[in-house]
């Protein structure tokens, strides 16, 4: 079996793997990005005098003398009980990834690593800080500097008519615009598997797929707007769940999918209250929604969501992708004089890395 792996952090191309004949393990290297006409060089092997050796050994030889960070999904392939009987290559790699920011490159660890900053640690919280563009250098500091730019990007939100669809499109402009300020990657789906609480979200795989439900579901409705008012709050409240189980960033998700429910209930003549409800209730009825029990989400809308006389009876739907520019047509400030944003606190902790689900069923 050979397995290889980039090293970022020193811009190289490694290889590990078994010498049946030497009855040997091999590390090699290149450059990264992969020069077609250079040949890797072999750094470390060892020789065929020795017997049976542990694969660990040459792992620990170059973390410990050639510096390089091991992917977890290294270690786990070459120390595997078929890895030297396999003549595999694992290419934990694409072509795709040449050019690409940290958090697309590499393996499920890499990425999650290349969201962070290697030279913010944060002691409170266990962990690095996220990459950002505020100068944050703890989590509270991020926090703090996050919510005030997206609270003024809020402010502007409406006027800019975003989002102008009803689907992962609009869900991304929302996302980049609130966001913008703070992460380079706003607007881009998460690269990595997510967790929080007792559940794991969708695997980043499954995001585009398991957000066609959520446009189907709403398509068939007319955007919701052809739901019977008494059966509105169910509706609505199974389309929130879906938005958060795919959970499409790595950060900043309450916040989006909150103002993407804002423009599903009022392009359908509602009006949603958020800071009617603290954060930890919201969270509880949304993991409780992920187990596919939808009762405290239900009752949650029913508290928070009124019928709204100013609201538009025609806002376009996702499928006519016309735009939501006019103002009063969308959220204005007078109905919604308090920001989500300034008065809904994010999480205290940031979402854990974890295996996420497989494809969420939104349902009937």
């Amino acid at each position: 079996m050979n397995v290889e792996f980039i090293d970022p952090e020193h811009a190289r191309l490694w290889v590990v793997g078994w010498d049946p004949a030497g009855q040997t393990w091999q590390a090699a290297y290149g450059p990264w990005p992969p020069d077609a006409a250079t040949e890797r060089t072999p750094v470390r092997g060892f020789q065929p005098g020795d017997a049976t050796p542990d694969p660990k050994d040459l792992l620990d030889w170059l973390c410990d003398t050639a510096r390089v960070a091991i992917p977890s999904e290294v270690t786990t392939l070459v120390t595997g009980p078929q890895a030297r009987q396999s003549g595999e290559l694992h290419q934990l790699w694409t072509r795709s990834m040449i050019g690409a920011p940290p958090w697309q490159v590499g393996t499920e660890s890499q990425r999650w690593d290349g969201y962070l900053d290697p030279d913010l640690y944060d002691a409170s919280i266990g962990e690095y800080v996220l990459r950002n563009k505020g100068g944050a250098t703890n989590f509270d500091e991020l926090r703090e500097r996050e919510g005030q730019a997206v609270a003024i990007r809020l402010t502007t939100l409406r006027t800019q008519g975003i989002p102008e669809t009803l689907d992962m499109d609009g869900l991304r402009a929302i996302h980049k615009h609130l966001f913008q300020d703070v992460y380079e990657w706003a607007g881009e789906p998460r690269t990595v598997a997510i967790s929080k609480g007792s559940g794991a979200f969708v695997h980043p795989h499954h995001l585009e797929a398991n957000f066609e439900q959520v446009v189907t579901y709403l398509t068939d409705r007319d955007q919701l707007r052809s739901v019977p008012t008494e059966q509105y709050t169910a509706s609505l409240a199974r389309a929130y769940n879906a938005v958060n189980a795919i959970h499409a960033f790595r950060e900043g998700n309450g916040r989006t999918q909150r103002e993407f429910t804002n423009a599903i209930a009022h392009q359908a003549g509602y009006s949603i209250d958020w800071t009617q409800i603290p954060g930890w209730l919201n969270d509880a009825a949304c993991e409780r929604g992920r187990r596919g029990d939808f009762g405290q989400l239900e009752d949650m809308f029913a508290k928070i969501m009124t019928r709204d006389p100013a609201a538009s009876q025609t806002a376009p739907a996702a499928a006519t992708r016309r735009n939501l520019a006019d103002a009063d047509t969308y959220l204005s400030s007078a109905e919604h004089p308090r920001s989500p944003a300034a008065n809904y606190q994010p999480p205290e902790l940031p979402p854990s890395r974890g295996a996420s689900s497989g494809p969420y069923r939104l349902g009937r």
